[in-house]
């Protein structure tokens, strides 16, 4: 049990330290590149896989590459899978698609809706649903999509909680870096 507890709170010190870290790239120059999404979000599902086996996951991934810093984009999609994967009953869907405003990545899983409460304010620091952790996990998101001038914001439907994610494309770069 303490071990346990030394774990989850390794994490927390971890996360407010990474929150912190964003703050101060905030303040910099950012050194942007481009990469290709899916097989970021493949290789995050693939690592992913093991902690919920029991998950049937349906993976649609439009080969679409992004503008920005390719190791917090992986962050990002680490913490909404983590989170997907906690509250998803027996299903999880992840899928690319190209829009106007740049790529959307869509997680969808089967699980309870998000409380009406809540919903405005999940993506601020220590709000956290009924199985929520710390309530830093989509803090993170939502700063790394500010950071990149994307957005995120989650939708409950009729048959489970959806994450969008827009992050920017090399065609929609123009003067914004």
């Amino acid at each position: 049990m303490i071990k346990e507890e030394a774990v989850r709170l390794e994490k927390r010190v971890k996360d407010f330290l990474y929150l912190t870290k964003l703050d101060y790239y905030a303040t910099q120059q950012p050194k942007y590149e481009t990469f290709h999404v899916a097989p970021l979000l493949e290789e995050v599902i693939e690592r992913m896989k093991p902690h919920r086996p029991d998950l049937h996951a349906a993976v649609d991934l439009q080969d679409v590459t992004a503008i920005g810093d390719q190791e917090q984009w992986k962050i990002a999609f680490e913490n909404l899978l983590d989170n997907q994967m906690r509250y998803a009953r027996t299903k999880l869907q992840v899928s690319v698609k190209t829009t106007s405003e740049g790529a959307v990545v869509h997680f969808w899983n089967d699980g309870p809706p998000i409380e009406e409460h809540l919903l405005n304010h999940l993506f601020e620091k220590f709000q956290t649903g009924e199985k929520g952790k710390f309530g830093l996990g989509l803090a993170i998101v939502q700063r790394i999509a500010e950071l990149h001038n994307g957005n995120v914001w989650a939708v409950n439907e009729k048959e489970g909680v959806s994450f969008y994610v827009q992050l920017p494309v090399e065609q929609a770069r123009g003067d914004k870096r």
